[in-house]
């Protein structure tokens, strides 16, 4: 029932992010993502990226992030692996305890 609800919420937000603008696409790549609540897996992270290559941080989830290739047009959403968090500073998976002064609002202790 899990997995029924998550692809469901997955492909709504895929298909009205693909909506918002057609021109970019979203690569969810393999694997488990954590689901934050509030936090839209959209393409919005990468617009504006039109022309090069970089990585962004996905508003509100500190364990992920999203490489914009503005040349295809593309953007790839990844983890970082178990324990680590994403570091909008160096733009690289880094411990919690050096990633946490970035996202001071985030529930740290609901994620331990």
């Amino acid at each position: 029932m899990k997995k029924i609800i998550l692809s469901l919420a997955l492909f709504l937000m895929f298909t009205s992010a693909s909506f918002a603008q057609s021109s970019w696409s979203l690569n969810l790549g393999s694997g488990v993502f954590y689901v934050i609540p509030g936090v839209t897996y959209g393409i919005s992270a990468c617009y504006g990226t039109e022309g090069t290559q970089t990585i962004q941080p996905v508003p509100g989830n500190p364990f992920s992030f999203v490489i914009c290739d503005g040349y295809s047009l593309t953007a790839f959403y990844r983890n970082c692996p178990n324990g680590l968090a994403f570091n909008p500073n160096s733009l690289m998976c880094d411990w919690v305890e050096n990633v946490a002064p970035y996202y001071p609002d985030f529930p740290w202790e609901d994620y331990q």
